[in-house]
């Protein structure tokens, strides 16, 4: 595989109801083909030690890892997934995060209240095996997103940001952060191109 793209879902998502990870995933899944793996929305408290391990043993080298993720599945899965991934020298190359919330890692993963997220001013600490992250937030409900602070600037470029003024429980489903989203993967351009190519082959 030469891209794989990574969902990590929010504390109280799961696949029992369709939510706003899962829309853009939809939309992302366009892309597989034999050299691009699009995972399907996984839980914030996936065993990533084990998901790092299965993505080693499958891609090439030089991949492109792609990870889009929300809420605990950005304070949570994707900075462990990181660290698994940096483990067998393997980096993210974009990291699009929607309201990232803090998740202390010294309560037990099982723990269904976490005190600590509900604090304000908390920061995420992004690895330094992450190139590059683009992300949504909004300030007006908690939980809300944390600061995300690159543990290496020289190595981790992170977007200003986009604060948008919608509560926590519905910001995934926003179309600021599909188009993020999209535009960051490139599906609407992949779409632009068949509908054109789609076009000549009619005038032809």
């Amino acid at each position: 595989m030469k891209t794989v793209y990574v969902f990590f879902t929010g504390f109280i998502q799961g696949w029992q109801k369709k939510t706003g990870l899962e829309r853009i995933w939809r939309e992302v899944r366009k892309l597989s083909d034999d050299d691009t793996w699009v995972l399907p929305p996984l839980p914030w408290n996936t065993n990533t030690t084990a998901l790092a391990k299965l993505i080693h043993r499958n891609v090439s080298p030089d991949a492109r890892i792609v990870v889009i993720a929300y809420s605990w599945g950005v304070g949570h899965a994707f900075i462990h997934f990181a660290a698994n991934l940096a483990l067998y020298g393997l980096a993210i190359d974009k990291a699009i995060l929607c309201d990232g919330v803090y998740r202390s890692s010294w309560l037990p993963w099982w723990l269904p209240l976490n005190p600590t997220s509900l604090l304000l001013g908390r920061k995420i600490l992004i690895p330094p095996n992450v190139k590059s992250v683009s992300w949504v937030r909004q300030k007006v409900f908690r939980p809300c997103g944390a600061d995300l602070i690159a543990i290496d600037p020289a190595h981790t470029s992170i977007d200003p940001g986009v604060c948008l003024n919608i509560n926590h429980l519905l910001i995934d489903d926003s179309e600021e952060f599909l188009n993020m989203v999209l535009d960051a993967v490139g599906v609407k351009a992949q779409m632009l191109n068949l509908i054109l190519l789609k076009s000549q082959a009619i005038k032809s």
